[in-house]
């Protein structure tokens, strides 16, 4: 049984910590701050940690991890990315895949290292985007696909899987200043507009 340091939020996190507490021994949890009280997602308890992890898993965790505390690690500190590594690294993996009219979203696991998003890639799933999918639909889509790639490849990361073939990140990685603007120019297409308005759909924003 591995000791786990977990960093995470909202449902992708929930879920990949509620799965790891069945797997092996949480020794802490570190979560982001919330100043206003929210209802769309759970928020999770932090738990001091206790001893050295043997690994550090991240889902959703809205600060960069120095790399003093990544070396902590026994073995290796990895994290599960809303988004495809090869395209998307960084802030609304799942906004700017419906504006840029991309066909395939996903979720990546791979190694953290001091470049956001940028480790090697273990485990990789993807999505379609659809006519249809709004930013919001789009993130539950990838949550629950992250849960459920992490929980078909943990234990083969544990035992040591090789990094997957081919995967190169993006050179390029949106911070989160980089949120769209809620304008609207009317001289785009209709289809841009369209695919505009669904991405920035996200009840209760």
């Amino acid at each position: 049984m591995a000791k786990i340091l977990f960093f995470g939020d909202k449902s992708v996190g929930n879920g990949i910590l509620e799965y790891l507490k069945t797997t092996d021994e949480v020794i802490g949890v570190v979560t982001n701050e919330h100043k206003e009280k929210t209802t769309w997602f759970p928020v999770l308890k932090e738990i001091k940690q206790k001893g050295k992890p043997d690994w550090i898993v991240c889902a959703y965790y809205d600060k960069i991890i120095p790399t003093s505390i990544l070396k902590q690690a026994k073995y290796r500190a990895i994290n599960i990315h809303l988004g495809l590594v090869q395209d998307y690294r960084g802030c609304y993996p799942t906004t700017f895949p419906i504006i840029n009219g991309k066909k395939e979203a996903g979720v990546t696991i791979h190694e953290m290292t001091s470049k956001i998003d940028e480790g090697k890639v273990y485990a990789q799933a993807k999505v379609s985007v659809d006519d249809y999918d709004t930013g919001k639909s789009l993130y539950y889509k990838c949550t629950g696909l992250a849960v459920s790639l992490f929980r078909d490849n943990w234990f083969a990361i544990k035992s040591g899987v090789e990094e997957l073939y081919g995967i190169e990140s993006s050179k390029k990685y949106h911070t989160r200043s980089e949120f769209p603007s809620h304008e609207i120019n009317f001289k785009w297409s209709k289809d841009k507009i369209d695919r505009y308005v669904r991405a920035l759909s996200f009840p209760p924003f």
